[in-house]
């Protein structure tokens, strides 16, 4: 269930940050929590009591929270790690506010495109002005005032052509934004009292005409006396002149309480036992016949609302349906099946086909429901105004009953299509650690995969070796950070597009979370480290304690060793000509270099887009199980189990959204590219447009499935 917004107001998303800020300012003024997002932090008085002080950190923990609550989910990750309002209000005003050429372009666009809407009043489209002026000075570029006076009259609506002519004759010190505004609201004044005057002199004629045509006859409304509601007679009442009109349970039913139009039809039109009815609107699904039901159990006094009376609910239990398909057969289990004996048609539930991560399209006179994967699960027909699944329900006991959200056990026909889908979409990594990531259900959002994966050509061009890779070595910490592995590889034979040569992994020994950072030259590996350090700590409240590092001059430099000795971190190092003693790290650089080349082979991206397809590997391998704990490096670093719905086919087609203030009336509304990773700044996909040679990141855009870039 969406979590119920207390707010009185919008919450941040991509597109409302200036309504937002607003808001948000309102509301801790309000709470008199303002104060901690001003320019300077507020400090407590010397001699401050112990109840002023806890007084004061419950403040600022109240306005840090404020401002965490009235984010949408996708934002709240930007400012996770902030430990004080002021600090997250700074991060996000970075984020959507940034001081740069690009976005000093996008204002100005923005403010010489505002125009007037209709249904909008005169100071609603100058507020937007104002506002839009003022965004352009907090990113530094002023708008003059005159500037801002010409642009509250460029667009107004031909019935202000004459306030307009007027307010060109004003004299230069009169030509200000507040004079315009102020002579613009009074006009407004002006034409709407006029506008309600005719609407007035309407009124009057159409009584004097209505008075001349003489004494309409009431039509007298027909009312039933068996039902005691208006629109017909009791002769003509459904509920009396069927045999249903004797329910009398009244006892809300817990399972469902609310149930659409579509019912009433269904209580009185017949169907065959074969026959089951899609309800987009259904909340339950419902079966009329109790043979039909596996592991039944009976309800007393349980009735549902449908249409103007009830219907009585005798039991619950789970329904097994039998459907032939072009591929073969294939079992569907409804779960938690109400029994209607008086209704007369059988209703699968379409809210709980969209709750179960499937989906529906309706089309060409058919509902086709197909698994997360795309595959067909189902299709139901149009029929006497009904889309209708033809169904036949199994009345024998089954060992084996699946939900409707997962494959079912006979659908082995698209096992393998699923396998090679996610094996795809993870970048070609090991297919068997996959399906038992399926089994323990060690991600949110994977299919329930069985098989095996037979074979993968861009496996055996990318990955193939001359001898099998040698058993993982066994974990030798108990807790996060005890042991950093890093190492660096390069120089890379070809440099990726923006000049890049070397990166820098960097693993935690325990939960296997891999860092990486790509680089011109070697020189920065103690910044990056550095950056790791600060980060890693914050995030899991501990301190490294030891690295495991080779003999590289990068790592043995004297700032390198000095920092680590003022930090008290241990250093291992490997034995020269033994690289095999830092196995960890040098087996990710090789694991990492096999799923670059995959990846770069399923999208067929030129060699010199590595550097992307490796930020997007150690990603998806973030994300993916470890074969020796059973779990994703995420989840033992972060403590949840990661979500992987959003994780799509490597080098896809791409189609991203173009804002307004982009394009015009005539142009698209979205421009192709390539999908070429997981966004590193903001929430969203990294996307390559090849005619400019740019790689941009957004959450606005649709992924092709099949389709390569």
């Amino acid at each position: 269930m969406e979590a119920m917004n207390v707010f009185q107001f919008k919450k941040l998303n991509n597109d409302n940050y200036r309504q937002w800020k607003l808001d948000i300012k309102m509301l801790l003024m309000e709470r008199g929590l303002f104060k901690f997002i001003g320019k300077s932090e507020p400090v407590l008085a010397e001699g401050a009591t112990s109840r002023e002080k806890m007084e004061f950190e419950h403040q600022k923990c109240k306005a840090l929270a404020t401002i965490y609550l009235s984010l949408e989910e996708s934002q709240k990750d930007l400012v996770a790690e902030a430990e004080t309002a002021k600090e997250a209000w700074t991060l996000l005003e970075e984020i959507y506010e940034p001081k740069s050429r690009a976005r000093i372009a996008q204002l100005r666009s923005e403010f010489y495109s505002i125009k007037k809407q209709p249904s909008e009043s005169i100071g609603i489209y100058l507020a937007h002005i104002q506002q839009a002026a003022k965004a352009l000075k907090n990113a530094g570029k002023s708008i003059p005032e005159d500037e801002v006076a010409y642009q509250m009259i460029e667009n107004l609506p031909p019935e202000f052509d004459n306030i307009v002519q007027q307010i060109y004759q004003l004299n230069d010190d009169e030509f200000l934004p507040d004079k315009v505004r102020t002579i613009l609201l009074a006009e407004e004044g002006r034409i709407l009292s006029k506008q309600a005057k005719e609407i007035d002199n309407s009124k009057v004629l159409v009584t004097e005409e209505k008075k001349n045509i003489g004494t309409l006859k009431k039509k007298k409304a027909k009312f039933c006396s068996y039902c005691k509601k208006f629109g017909h007679l009791a002769s003509e009442c459904l509920l009396k002149s069927t045999k249903n009109h004797s329910l009398k349970y009244k006892t809300p039913l817990p399972y469902s309480s609310k149930m659409s139009a579509i019912y009433a039809s269904a209580l009185y039109a017949d169907s065959d036992e074969t026959e089951w009815t899609i309800d987009t609107a259904a909340t339950d699904h419902f079966c009329n016949k109790k043979e039909l039901f596996q592991d039944y159990k009976e309800l007393k006094n349980k009735s549902a609302a449908l249409g103007e009376g009830n219907t009585v609910i005798c039991g619950i239990g789970n329904v097994v349906l039998e459907i032939k398909r072009n591929s073969g057969k294939s079992r569907l289990t409804l779960l938690n099946v109400l029994h209607a004996p008086q209704m007369r048609r059988n209703l699968i539930s379409g809210r709980l086909i969209d709750k179960a991560g499937l989906t529906a399209v309706i089309k060409n006179k058919k509902i086709q429901v197909n698994y997360p994967s795309g595959d067909e699960m189902f299709i139901a027909y149009l029929k006497n105004n009904f889309y209708v699944l033809q169904a036949k329900a199994l009345k024998s006991s089954s060992s084996n009953l699946e939900q409707i959200d997962k494959v079912p056990e006979s659908h082995n026909t698209s096992k393998t299509g699923n396998i090679e889908l996610w094996h795809s979409r993870f970048g070609h990594q090991n297919a068997q650690d996959l399906i038992k990531m399926s089994k323990h259900k060690s991600v949110t959002g994977l299919e329930n995969l069985k098989g095996s994966l037979e074979c993968c050509d861009i496996c055996k061009v990318s990955k193939l070796t001359k001898k099998p890779s040698k058993e993982l070595p066994e974990r030798t910490t108990s807790q996060p950070l005890e042991l950093i592995h890093m190492d660096v590889w390069g120089p890379s034979p070809i440099k990726s597009k923006s000049g890049i040569s070397y990166f820098l992994s960097i693993i935690d020994d325990y939960t296997r979370k891999v860092h990486v950072y790509v680089m011109y030259n070697k020189k920065n590996v103690f910044k990056y480290f550095l950056q790791f350090k600060a980060m890693a700590e914050r995030q899991l409240n501990r301190k490294i304690k030891r690295i495991r590092t080779d003999n590289g001059m990068e790592f043995i430099s004297k700032e390198f060793t000095e920092n680590l000795k003022s930090s008290g971190i241990k250093v291992e190092r490997t034995n020269i000509y033994c690289p095999e003693m830092n196995g960890v790290a040098e087996r990710y650089n090789r694991t990492a270099l096999e799923g670059v080349r995959s990846l770069l082979n399923e999208g067929k991206l030129p060699a010199n887009m590595w550097a992307e397809a490796l930020l997007a590997f150690t990603y998806l391998k973030n994300r993916f199980i470890h074969r020796k704990t059973n779990k994703t490096p995420l989840e033992l670093w972060c403590g949840k189990k990661p979500s992987i719905r959003h994780i799509k086919r490597y080098g896809c087609l791409a189609f991203a959204y173009v804002p307004k203030a982009h394009r015009n009336k005539l142009q698209n509304r979205s421009r192709p590219g390539v999908f070429i990773g997981y966004a590193l700044k903001t929430v969203g996909y990294r996307i390559w447009y090849p005619d400019e040679d740019k790689v941009k990141e957004t959450s606005m855009c649709s992924l092709s499935k099949n389709r390569n870039g």
